[in-house]
């Protein structure tokens, strides 16, 4: 298999899952629950929260609570706020959650479905760049090896 037909089927395969979960994605409900260390799908968006606080009072059940405080994320109904996807990233300290808790910190990011897909489709075309230069060079060396060593032996051609 050479690295250009590699290259298709990687392309064609990660094409085919990304318009296969935007499709999903468009059938989600219109908002989701901000929760730590979870992401969704929704509306061709790609949707994560994390949490920043000191590992001593880590405890999943008051951090979900916590989270909750602060409500729905609404969406648009249908389609996205922009052609070329939903851009958002957010911090919400523990006055916006409701909380006392000045350790907690929530940061939420929205990225359109298309760039995780865009960067393994970068990675790929570079890595096939790289891998189709190491061969070429690698042939232009057995070839001119070989014409050395047909010198050697008397061939004139």
């Amino acid at each position: 298999m050479t690295y250009q037909k590699l290259f298709r089927q990687i392309l064609t395969a990660s094409t085919l899952v990304l318009l296969l979960v935007w499709g999903v994605s468009l059938f989600y409900r219109a908002g989701i629950r901000r929760t730590p260390f979870r992401f969704a799908i929704v509306h061709g968006t790609l949707e994560s929260a994390f949490t920043r606080q000191a590992p001593e009072t880590v405890n999943e059940d008051i951090i979900f609570t916590e989270t909750l405080n602060g409500g729905l994320e609404k969406l648009p109904d249908r389609g996205m706020d922009h052609p070329l996807g939903r851009w958002k990233a957010k911090r919400e300290d523990e006055t916006i959650l409701g909380t006392s808790r000045p350790d907690l910190h929530v940061y939420t990011l929205h990225v359109p479905l298309w760039v995780p897909w865009l960067l393994v489709v970068a990675c790929a075309f570079i890595f096939r760049r790289l891998l189709k230069k190491r061969s070429v060079s690698g042939m232009e060396k057995k070839l001119a090896e070989g014409n050395a060593i047909d010198r050697l032996q008397g061939d004139r051609s």
